[in-house]
């Protein structure tokens, strides 16, 4: 049992609890024990039985890291639940300048295939989670423009152009202050 977080009611503590708990049953179940894998394969090799996906370590790993962001995300919009009512046109306005970023890196991706002869909508798995790991600092920069003027037009614009150069804006990215 998780103690009471502060300054949530039992209900949304509960509802953490909760979270946490299907989290914890769904890494248990992805990764298993040593009798429970015994099991799995066991039931794989049942004759007649379908061929089911078979997860990689990779896949297994990604899966647990984005269940994690998952349950941190509930957590955090649970205990800031109060400034998100008060500011939830700026929530708005950030979430959708993400998905325009995104969107960015979507077509992207579409438009390499293009280049190469390929079929535009023939995209692996990869080719979309690879530029989702650089989305924090792709986004980083649109977001600290578009927050410091109000949200314009232009900052949906940048947000997508950022998406489609992610490479270019990732090699790019300096520290504060560096002179190379």
């Amino acid at each position: 049992m998780i103690p009471p977080i502060a300054g949530l009611t039992p209900e949304l503590t509960e509802a953490v609890t909760a979270l946490v708990t299907a989290g914890g049953a769904a890494l248990k179940l992805l990764f298993g024990t040593k009798t429970s894998q015994a099991r799995e394969r066991a039931f794989e090799e049942t004759p007649g039985r379908p061929e089911g996906p078979k997860w990689s370590p990779a896949q297994r790993l990604l899966v647990s890291f984005a269940s994690l962001v998952v349950i941190y995300g509930a957590i955090a919009v649970l205990h800031f639940w109060p400034w998100i009512q008060l500011h939830g046109d700026l929530l708005v306005a950030a979430s959708g300048i993400f998905l325009m970023m995104v969107l960015g890196m979507f077509v992207q991706v579409v438009s390499s295939n293009f280049k190469n002869g390929r079929e535009l909508l023939d995209i692996s798995m990869s080719q979309l989670v690879y530029p989702m790991l650089f989305a924090p600092i792709v986004y980083y920069p649109i977001w600290i423009v578009s927050s410091s003027n109000s949200f314009h037009a232009f900052s949906w614009y940048a947000a997508f152009l950022n998406g489609f150069f992610w490479e270019s804006v990732v090699s790019s990215a300096r520290l504060p202050g560096s002179a190379e």
